[in-house]
Parts: C-alpha cells; structure tokens; sequence
C-alpha cells in the first residue's frame, strides 16, 4: 500500500472498521422501537452503511480505471449505484450458496478485501477534486434533499405508507430463515431488493425496517445520479447538468396552485388524482426517501451514463468493463422494479446518436449478451423465478397479447433501425432542408407543441374530476399542463432555442416521444413521469436562454436583473408541488405507532410461521380515536408484511350460533390462529366469546387466542 495514498488509507480503515464491528452484538428481527438499539449498534449500522454503499461499487470503478474517466462528480453516485446492485448480488449468493443470509457480512468483507488489494496495484488515480461553483451548488441540492426526507423519516420513523411495506417482506423472510420463494408464489411480487436490504440489515446489526429507514441519509442519490446522466449522456456543461438536475429533483406541476387557490376544501389525495400531480407523480418521490422503487431509478440512469463511456473508450479493458457495470445496474434496476425496465430502449438512441460505429453495434451486441447471460444464470439458480414472474405479470403488463406482440415488434424493429441508421448516416445529406425552411417548420413544430400543452387548461378552470387510475388509464392530453406546469413551459423555450442537431437533443427528443408512447398506451400515470427527466434537461437549457437573454453591452440592460429575478422566481415556483408534497408527509401524516411497532414483532416471533391473524370486522364498530383509519392500515398491512403473517377479517358473525359454526368452518383446523383488537373500537360481541385472555397487550392492541368451537 502506498504510504502516501489518504484514499488507500480511508478504504483500508473503513474495511477493518467493518470487520470490527461485526463484534457488536446484532438485533435480527423485522422491526425494533429506536430506543431498544444501543449506541454501539448505532455505530456498527452507520460504519456498515457507509462501508457496503461505497466500497463495492467505488472499488470497481478504481480497479477498472472507470473513475478517471468519469471523474470524481460522476464517479460518486455511480459508485453507489453499482454497489446496491453488487450487494443484491451478494445477498442473493449468500443464501443460494451458504443457505442463510446471515453469511452476508462475512462474504462482502471478504471481496471488498480483495477488491482492495486489487486496486492498491494500480498507480493511476484519478485528480483531486476542484471543488467549482456548480458543484457547490450540485452538494446543497443533495444535502438539501437529504434534509428533506431527514424530516420526513422524523414523522414516521419507520415506513411511509405504499409500497415499501410489502417490499421488504422478502427481506423479512430471509433473517427468520424462511424460503423466500414461499412469498414470491404468494404475491408475485419483485425478491431482489429483498436481498439487498437483508444484507444490510444483518450487516448493520439492526432490524430489516430500521436499516431501511436510515436510507434516508442517501436519498441526494437522486440529485448526483440525474447529474451523472445529464453530464455523460446529454454533454451538459457542469452549469447547466446541475441546473437540469436541480429541476428533475425537485420541479412538479401545479398541484399547489391548484389546491390552495382553485380547490382548497378538497383533500390533498383528491387534488393530487385531479392533477396527476404530487402524489401521483413518480418523480416527485425523489427526496421524501430512497425507496425501492427510486433506487431501481437511479440505477438504470446510472446505466446509461456508463454505457456510453464503453462507446467511448479506447481502452478495451475499460470498455469491457463499462458494458459488464451498465448490464449489472440495468438488471438490477429491471429485477427491483419492473417499470424502469420500459426504458430499454434508450441505450438504442444513446447508439443511434451518440455512436452509430461498428464499435457501437459491437457494444451494443455485448450489453444485450452480458444482460441475458447474468439474468439466465439467476434464473437457473432459482428455478426461472423472475420469467414466472413476467409470465404471471402479463396481464398486468399488457391489456392484451397483440399488445405484448407490438412491444418485442417494436424493440425488434428498433433494433434494425438502428444498425440500418448507423450504416446510412454518414451517406445522408447534413442539410436536408434549407436553413430558412428548418427555422419555419422548428417554429411551427413548437408552436403546435405549445398549444397542445395550453390545452389543458379550460379543463383545469371548469370543473374537473379524478380520472379512474388503473393500468387501463392512459394519460391524456389535457392533464400535462397540471403535472408539469412550469417546467413544461422551460422546456418548451429550450427546446425552441437549441440546435435540433445536437446529438444529445435529438435523445431527449427520441426519449420524450418514448415516454408520450408508453403513457398513451398503458398505465399513463406511471409511465407518462418519464418524460420528466426529459423535460428537466430540455428545461434546464430554456433557464439559461431566459437568464442570458439581455447581455452586458445590450441597450436593455437595465432590464437584466429584474429579468434574472423573474427566472429565479418561475424556477423557485416549479417547485412547490414537490415540496408540497415533502411538507405533507413531514407534518400531516401519521407516524407508525410504537404499540404497533411491539405488535408486529411479537406477533413475528411469537407465532407459527403459517399461523392466522384475525381482526374483527370493524367497520360498523364505533370509533373512540380519530387516528383510527390510518392506524387500521398500517396495522393491515403490517401484519402481512412486516409481521409476515396471513390476514383474514371476521365478518358476518351475528349473535347467531349458526355464524359463529359457519365461521370456524371457513378455517383450515391444521392452523394456529390468533385474534388481535384494537382496544378504540368496540369489540363486537360474538368475537368476545370467541377468544381467550389476552396472550399479550401492546396499549391499544391486545392478542388472544382463538378457542376452539366447542368452548365458546
């Protein structure tokens, strides 16, 4: 080792800190109050966090030479991407090879070491960091994110309500030793993420949704990673990347507006169906926490980005490297959450306009090689897992089979395009209309776009109502002015004042018109927020236009900072649906409830894996606590994610014996079952003679068991 390396030393000391840590007694269980994790297994979590965020990924990337032809801004977020990915891998090789995920922290200690002692062979290293004023700008905005869903995770402590309670599950299953695939063949739902969180828990030395929660000191992932994308991919300057990224992170559209000053009596949910904004914009997700599903975000932008560094590079080593890194993160990106995956296509436009080469075709050959060997190779292991998971999805991911068919078509012919496109582009004419004729028909194509996008609103100043969401919703055209609102208009102007010739315009363009595609097809209001990342980059340029618009030496210069405050102002304003939707879950919705927190764990440890929780059927009981609602599911969707557990409500039971009978013989007798009540609603009266004592009592929860037919 270099004795004048700070890095090797930092890397070397973080690694033994690791290993020395694994010394800290660890808490395995699915939840645990905050208060019941000692100090010294707060500093095993916060050395574990940050060895198995950097180290895998970052190690990689020196070992490769990766970072140096990143350089230090780009190299750190992608870094980490890479290291989620790789630590699924080491969780998914843990309990495939050893049986238990518990041997997690042992095997990433041991290829993080040799990685390490790897990478001490190489000399070359990239230069130190020149620390400008966009990156100072680019390190608030991350931090200023993490801030933000510091906040939030202050509210709720544990989990947000949606969909990271059922995420987790599988994680769940692996620290109690369960089959995961037992969960997967219950809900058909993504594992790999399962894995991920899992070694970070048993690593971290503290339960699965604790290890969780303390992502959010990483949720500025989504800040550097757009910055990352828009550097490598689009060719942005520092300037105008971290300005782009600024807008992709925290713009949205005009629920705000809309809720505070068109329709203030209605419910935030409600404005936000109205709109297709706030809580039904994807994106807006960004900095409340780094979810599952933002992670397999940042992930496949992260694959992009190092995608064309492979079409790029001289060195053959490298650009090996950047293909095996860009085929593992989009994997793990699709095998987290399936949606993301939709994207495919644009590493065929980052090739079509970035490298139409024979290189190009050649890179683009082994993505798709390397890709397909990796995922068969997984689905060998696991017995086609994930194909059983496509398979079952189909009707889920396509409303019909001829719709199915037109998607492998279209790739198919995407494909062929493509490498038709690459052997005819240097044939064609540079100028295929005249300069004054490609002005006009730029003017008319932006004037058309404009009025599409105004067209929105007569429908938002009538009387406008919540569109039914489901997969069969395709987005419709007056609804892009409320999601995008601001941002859309910035992108219009950038779009009008760049050169359409532009290699880097012409993927926005392909991308935006991808994302138009996929929203009017299929499920619009979560495939048509893909076209947010393009309007951010085509923004960001329209901010500059404006903000540059009256130079020094023009007459009008005394319009210039007026001007400049006007654009800070629009920008500042685009922001407000997202930290609107921030605010709301920082101080309006409900934390999870520490009585429900002992709950869910006793009833995890406590119960046979394939026992029954019941609950009274409460929606005709009187409610004593007006939180009742919110703690109702949670405590629903708890039992049957964090407390893994099987739920069935006791409805239909009258004062009757007969449905009393007729309700014990809807059970199978072979299953222990349990009775859990909450202790705000009245108990109704045939549950009462249908349980025992309370087992336990966690405050307003109580658990009985549920006797026999014969004894009640």
């Amino acid at each position: 080792m270099p004795k004048k390396d700070p890095w090797n030393w930092a890397v070397f000391a973080l690694i033994s800190s690791m290993a020395v840590t694994l010394l800290i007694p660890a808490s395995v269980a699915p939840i645990s109050l905050w208060s019941e994790i000692g100090p010294l297994q707060y500093l095993r979590s916060l050395v574990w966090l940050a060895g198995l965020t950097y180290l895998p990924g970052g190690l990689f990337m020196r070992i490769t030479g990766l970072d140096q032809r990143v350089g230090w801004g780009c190299a750190i977020p992608l870094s980490v991407c890479l290291s989620f990915a790789f630590n699924g891998l080491f969780g998914f090789f843990s309990n495939y090879l050893f049986g238990s995920i518990s041997t997690f922290p042992v095997l990433a200690i041991v290829i993080t070491s040799l990685m390490f002692a790897l990478s001490t062979r190489f000399k070359e290293h990239p230069p130190a960091p020149k620390i400008s004023p966009p990156h100072c700008a680019l390190i608030l905005a991350a931090a200023s994110s993490s801030a933000i869903s510091g906040l939030v995770f202050a509210r709720h402590l544990y989990l947000i309500p949606g969909d990271q309670w059922v995420a987790i599950t599988p994680a769940v299953e692996l620290i109690n030793g369960v089959d995961v695939w037992n969960f997967f063949h219950r809900s058909y739902y993504p594992v790999f993420f399962g894995f991920m969180i899992a070694g970070y828990s048993v690593s971290m030395g503290i339960p699965v949704v604790n290890a969780n929660a303390l992502f959010f000191l990483l949720s500025g992932l989504n800040v550097l990673v757009f910055y990352a994308m828009a550097k490598r991919v689009f060719k942005m300057t520092d300037s105008s990347a971290v300005l782009a990224s600024l807008l992709y992170s925290f713009s949205a559209g005009l629920g705000y507006f809309i809720h505070t000053f068109i329709f203030p009596k209605l419910s935030f949910w409600t404005v936000s169906n109205i709109t297709q904004d706030m809580y039904f914009m994807p994106f807006a997700w960004g900095a409340i926490d780094l979810t599952y599903k933002m992670i397999s975000v940042v992930q496949v932008f992260s694959s992009f980005a190092i995608f064309i560094v492979a079409l790029g590079s001289t060195r053959i080593r490298q650009s090996l490297s950047a293909i095996f890194a860009s085929a593992v993160l989009f994997l793990s990106s699709f095998l987290i959450h399936m949606l993301p995956g939709f994207l495919a296509p644009v590493f065929l436009l980052i090739f079509l306009f970035a490298s139409p080469t024979r290189k190009g075709v050649f890179s683009l050959f082994l993505l798709a090689a390397s890709s397909a060997a990796v995922f068969l190779g997984i689905e060998l292991m696991t017995g086609w897992l994930n194909t059983s998971l496509l398979v079952e999805k189909i009707p889920f991911f396509a409303i019909s089979t001829r719709f199915a068919l037109l998607a492998l078509g279209g790739v198919a012919g995407l494909t062929i395009l493509a490498v038709a496109f690459s052997r005819l582009r240097a044939r064609m004419s540079s100028r295929v209309l005249l300069p004054a004729a490609s002005a006009y028909v730029k003017l008319l194509f932006i004037i058309m776009l404009a009025s599409a996008y105004a067209s929105g609103l007569p429908y938002l100043l009538g009387s406008p109502s919540a569109p039914e969401v489901s997969v069969e919703f395709t987005f419709p055209l007056y609804l892009y002015i409320t999601r995008y609102g601001i941002l859309g208009f910035l992108a219009l102007i950038g779009a009008a004042v760049v050169s359409w010739k532009e290699g880097w315009f012409k993927i926005a363009a392909a991308w935006a018109g991808l994302a138009l595609l996929l929203g009017s097809l299929w499920w619009g209001t979560r495939m048509n927020a893909f076209l947010h990342p393009a309007l951010s980059i085509l923004g960001a340029y329209g901010v500059l236009w404006l903000w540059k618009r009256l130079p020094e030496r023009s007459p009008a210069r005394i319009l210039r900072l007026p001007v400049r405050a006007g654009v800070a102002i629009l920008v500042a304003l685009s922001f407000t649906s997202t930290l609107y939707l921030d605010y709301h879950y920082a101080v309006n919705d409900p934390k999870v409830p520490e009585d429900l927190v002992a709950l869910l764990r006793w009833l995890n440890e406590n119960t046979p894996q394939d026992s029954l929780v019941l609950y009274p059927d409460y929606s005709r009981s009187r409610s004593l606590d007006p939180s009742n609602p919110t703690v109702r599911w949670q405590f629903a969707r708890g039992i049957t994610t964090i407390s893994d557990r099987d739920l069935r409500a006791m409805t239909n039971l009258n004062e009757t014996g007969e449905s009393i009978r007729s309700f014990y013989d809807s059970l199978d007798p072979s299953r222990q079952a349990y009775v859990v009540l909450m202790r705000s609603y009245e108990t109704p009266a045939p549950v009462e003679k249908m349980i025992s004592e309370p087992l336990v009592e966690f405050n307003r929860f109580s658990v009985h068991a549920l006797i026999p037919y014969g004894g009640c």
